[in-house]
């Protein structure tokens, strides 16, 4: 990130804290449809992401003066998204173990296939996979959370979510082999 661009964040966050409504459109509009696709990896309906990444960037406004620009405004605000989109996971209970014991039979046979994929060819198989398996995938393999993190934000012993990543990598494996026949 450029000074320039730390300056840039800095001055727009300064002008939202003072509730300089122009700051706060641009704020919006620059990071309103980005932060809806971040929203629709996690839930998979548009009409629900829509309303995370609003929610979410309500908690935006409110906290803004809890923001030090220690990693620039974007990551801050990615990761109030999918906290957002994480308390609406568990407030759903659609994490749930039973919801990927269904997979547990597909051949164990892996292979890297997922290097040479477009990226929205991948993004749309992961959408496919059950909200456990899809929350753990987005966070791993999209995000660059490491496991003991995912652990942490999850409240889930590593080694589950370790079991759930192998899982939704068989399933992904299988759907890029059907593909390819």
């Amino acid at each position: 990130m450029s000074i320039s661009t730390i300056e840039i964040e800095k001055d727009l966050v300064r002008e939202c804290l003072k509730n300089n409504k122009n700051a706060q459109y641009e704020l919006f509009n620059t990071y309103a449809k980005k932060m809806v696709a971040v929203c629709f990896r996690y839930v998979n309906d548009y009409d629900i992401a829509n309303d995370l990444m609003q929610e979410g960037l309500i908690k935006v406004f409110k906290n803004l003066d809890k923001f030090r620009n220690d990693g620039g405004l974007a990551p801050w605000i990615k990761r109030i998204m999918i906290n957002e989109c994480l308390n609406h996971i568990r407030k759903e209970k659609r994490l749930s173990k039973s919801s990927i014991e269904d997979y547990e039979h597909l051949p164990s046979e892996a292979y890297n296939s997922l290097q040479n994929l477009e990226i929205d060819f991948v993004l749309n198989a992961i959408s496919q996979l059950p909200p456990m398996l899809r929350t753990v995938m987005n966070l791993n393999a999209v995000e660059s959370y490491t496991y003991p993190e995912i652990s942490e934000l999850l409240d889930i012993p590593e080694g589950t979510i370790r079991t759930y990543i192998f899982r939704a990598r068989k399933i992904l494996t299988e759907h890029f082999k059907i593909k390819n026949v």
